[in-house]
C-alpha cells in the first residue's frame, strides 16, 4: 500500500496543476469579458454624451435661428412700410399767423412719430428737424405741424418742398409745390384725403377732411 503513495501524490499534484491552469484560463477569460464589457459601457457612455452634445448644439442652432427670425420679423421691418400709411395731406404755405403742414394716418392703428424728421430741403440732412418724443398720429387721424423758425427751424415759401423721413432716414413722403399752388387763404392738399393727388384748394381745412 505504501508503494502506491508516490503515485497517488503525483496524481494529486497533476490534478492540482490542471485545476490551477483551468482557473487561470477562466480568470483570464472573465477578465477579458469584463474588460470588453467595460469598454462597451464606456463607448456607450461616450456615444450618449456625443449624442447629447450634438442634440444640444443642434437645439442651440435651431433656437438661435428661430429667435433671429422672430427678432427680424418683429424688429427688422423696413421703414418704407410707412409709405402710404403716414402721408403729408395738406400744406398751408401762406398761413396766418403761421405756416402749417397736416399729416394724415390712413391706417386703423396709431403711429408713434417720435424721432421722425421733416425738412424743407429734401436731401439736405443739415436742415432736418426731429419731431418731439411722444408725438403720435392717431388712427385715421390728423396731426398739424406748425412750421416756423421757432418750431422747426425753417419756414415755408411759395415755391417749396416739404419732406417727411422715418428715424432711420428713409423718405416716407414729400410734397412739392410751385408759386401760387398754396396761395394766401388757400392750401395745397390731397383730394381725397390720404391717397389723392395734390390740388389747390380755396380754403384750408387743418385737422379736418380736405375739400
Amino acid at each position: 500500500m505504501m508503494r502506491n503513495v508516490p503515485l497517488i501524490l503525483s496524481l494529486l499534484s497533476l490534478l492540482g496543476a490542471l485545476a490551477a491552469c483551468s482557473g487561470a484560463e477562466r480568470g483570464a477569460e472573465e477578465g477579458s469579458n469584463n474588460s470588453a464589457a467595460n469598454n462597451s459601457q464606456q463607448n456607450n457612455t461616450q456615444n450618449n454624451n456625443n449624442n447629447s452634445l450634438n442634440n444640444n448644439q443642434n437645439n442651440g442652432v435651431n433656437n438661435g435661428a428661430n429667435n433671429g427670425a422672430n427678432n427680424s420679423a418683429n424688429n427688422g421691418a423696413p421703414a418704407s412700410r410707412w409709405r402710404g400709411v403716414v402721408v403729408i395731406n395738406e400744406v398751408i404755405a401762406a398761413g396766418d399767423p403761421t405756416d402749417q403742414v397736416e399729416l394724415y394716418n390712413t391706417s386703423d392703428a396709431s403711429v408713434d412719430l417720435s424721432g421722425w424728421q421733416v425738412t424743407d430741403t429734401p436731401g439736405d440732412a443739415a436742415t432736418f428737424a426731429a419731431l418731439p418724443e411722444g408725438t403720435t398720429l392717431p388712427a385715421k387721424g390728423y396731426l398739424l405741424l406748425e412750421v416756423s423758425d421757432d418750431t422747426l427751424g425753417f419756414k415755408l415759401g411759395g415755391d417749396e418742398a416739404f419732406a417727411l423721413y422715418a428715424p432711420d432716414g428713409t423718405l416716407i413722403d414729400v410734397a412739392d409745390w410751385d408759386e401760387g399752388d398754396s396761395p394766401a387763404g388757400g392750401s395745397w392738399a390731397r383730394l381725397p384725403d390720404g391717397a389723392g393727388d395734390f390740388q389747390t384748394t380755396d380754403a384750408p381745412t387743418p385737422g379736418a377732411p380736405n375739400e
